[in-house]
Parts: structure tokens; sequence; C-alpha cells
């Protein structure tokens, strides 16, 4: 049985039981294990659906690396290799083994979910040691893996949370060729002063989201926000997004990802001008749909103080957050 029809049935066992336990005649001890095991079914059904991937292997230098390959319900022709963050976390193993996915993705089983049932496949490649994306080894676990998928899909995106997002930033503007675009999760692009060595000018035709929260306390919103303006200059399907929440994936919500694809597939010709329009410059750093100021993310003063940012970066921020207050 697949993991769908298992799923609908788990659905449907639990409707019968809820209806049974809500007559009158049923015993309240009676009630109380049929809640039990609803609660017990419905942990089942989680499961289920949190391990639908199939667990896939390559090796490099007779090392085993193991990743999570999530297939759509229909043929994709689209990919995103998501890469989970904390791989400190994944050092001094002594062996290599498959992680399960609800670890890779924080319990957000929406992300796969959303991606999949939108035309997506989904690879969630498994850290281990030095093969992972902050060190030099994780860039020969990438290529393998590109080599591998680049010719079965017309689209691959690269994405990661945390640690993950920080080196699929530092992988995509290393090898724009490869990828045609890139998904930030409270990222840290200036790892290692590694956002100076690149040149946004020389992208100009990638989707790129740039996505925070506004209680991230371990990496503040703005690191991001400095390279998406950096970028938007010559990439117009560049896009910022600020919401609640701390320094956690599992807070973001299949709403916030159907943003992320909504922004990303309806919305690529938006540097076409109406005649009643304004331009920005440098771009306004909040949220642009359609050319359309949506919402102003202002550089908190005392984040750029206390992490030393540079200081132009700031007042040209509280500059142009100025303007568009008046406009």
């Amino acid at each position: 049985m697949s993991s769908i029809l298992f799923s609908r049935f788990l659905v449907c066992l639990m409707a019968d039981i809820w209806i049974f336990s809500s007559t009158q005649l049923v015993p309240k001890p009676i009630k109380l294990n049929m809640v039990r095991v609803i609660l017990g079914l419905l942990f089942c059904l989680g499961c289920c659906l949190v391990h639908a991937g199939e667990i896939r292997k390559i090796e490099i230098n007779q090392t085993p690396l193991y990743y999570h390959f999530c297939q759509g319900s229909k043929p994709a022709s689209k990919l995103i290799i998501f890469l989970h963050g904390a791989v400190a976390a994944y050092q001094g193993q002594t062996e290599s083994t498959p992680k399960e996915i609800i670890n890779l993705v924080e319990s957000n089983i929406d992300f796969i979910n959303t991606l999949t049932e939108n035309g997506y496949d989904v690879i969630l490649p498994i850290a281990y040691n030095d093969y992972n994306w902050l060190a030099p080894k994780g860039e020969l676990y990438l290529d393998s893996l590109m080599n591998q998928y680049q010719h079965n899909y017309t689209t691959i995106h690269l994405a990661g949370f945390s640690d993950g997002a920080t080196g699929a930033y530092k992988y995509f503007y290393t090898h724009p060729d490869r990828l045609q675009g890139l998904w930030l999760f409270n990222g840290f692009p200036q790892h290692q002063n590694f956002n100076k060595k690149v040149d946004p000018t020389t992208f100009t035709d990638y989707d790129i989201l740039y996505v925070s929260q506004k209680n991230d306390k371990i990496i503040p919103y703005e690191f991001l926000l400095t390279e998406y303006r950096r970028q938007k200059i010559t990439n117009g399907q560049t896009y910022f997004i600020l919401l609640e929440g701390k320094h956690e994936f599992t807070t973001y919500t299949r709403s916030d990802f159907e943003t992320c694809l909504d922004l990303l597939e309806n919305h690529a010709d938006e540097q076409v001008l109406s005649s009643d329009s304004i331009w920005i410059y440098p771009p306004a750093d909040g949220f642009m749909v359609d050319n359309a100021l949506v919402e102003i993310y202002s550089f908190r003063t005392s984040i750029a103080r206390n992490f030393g940012m540079d200081k132009n970066v700031l007042a040209t921020n509280l500059s142009e957050t100025q303007k568009l207050e008046v406009l």
C-alpha cells in the first residue's frame, strides 16, 4: 500500500472511531481509550507522510553518503535540493548512516508536501563529518548530486536553512551555471566574508529568495537584507520575505512556502512598470510584489551596532526608509 493510500485509510479509520466514541452509549473509560487510539493513529499518519522519501546513496572516495529523494505524485521537471542546518551535529561520526527526514526539516513536513504537490521533486542530502555544506568536501557532495540529476530536470533550485542556507549561498554563487534558483532561509552570506567575493551584477536571470524571521537572534535578518539589496539591483526575480518567528524552520507554514512558489512562478515579468510607477534606487528594503511595495523592512540600529555592520549600509537603509514613508 502506498503512503498516500495508507494515510487515507488512517484518516477514515480515525473518523469512524471519533463518530462511534461520540455517542452517549459508550462509557467514559472506553472513550478515553479511543482518544488514545486516535492520537496513536495521528502519530502513524505523521510518520507515513514524513517517511515517504526514498533513501538513496552515492559514494565519494569510497565514503557512502545518504540522501532522501522525495518524488511528487506526478512526473516533475523541477527539482529542489534542500540542505539542512546544524552541520556541527553531524561531525565526529564513526559511520555514515541515514537520518530521518523529520530531523532534516525540523519536523516541517509542509515544506516537502507543498513542493511535491506543486511539480517539484525534493532531495535532502545528509551531512557526514567533513562532507557538509560549510566545508570543502561539501562542495564535492553537491557536485556529485548535480552530476547525477542535472539532466533529469529543466529547473534545479538549491535551498537551505541556517547552516544549510549559508552553504547553499556559497555553492550557488560559485556554480551559477549549474542552477536556476536559490532559496535561503535564515542564512549567513557573510560566513568567512564569502559575500565580498560575490559580484551580484553578473546574476541577471535567476529565481532568488531570501527568507528570514523577525525574532531570529542567531542570524538577524539584516544579514540577508544587505545581500538582497545588492542582488535585486540587477536581478528582478529577487525577493526578501520577513516573517514571524525565531531561528526555527519548523515555524514556517504551508502558506509561507506557497507564497515563495507564487512569487517565483507568477511574477516573472514584474520589471515592466506602469506609467504612474516610481523607480526606487537602491532597491527598497522590503517585500515587493509586481513592483508594489507591500511592507518596509528597516535595519535595526541596535543590530547594526552590536554586529559591527557597515555604517554606510545602515545610513542608506534609514534614508530610503524615510523616503518610502513619505511616498
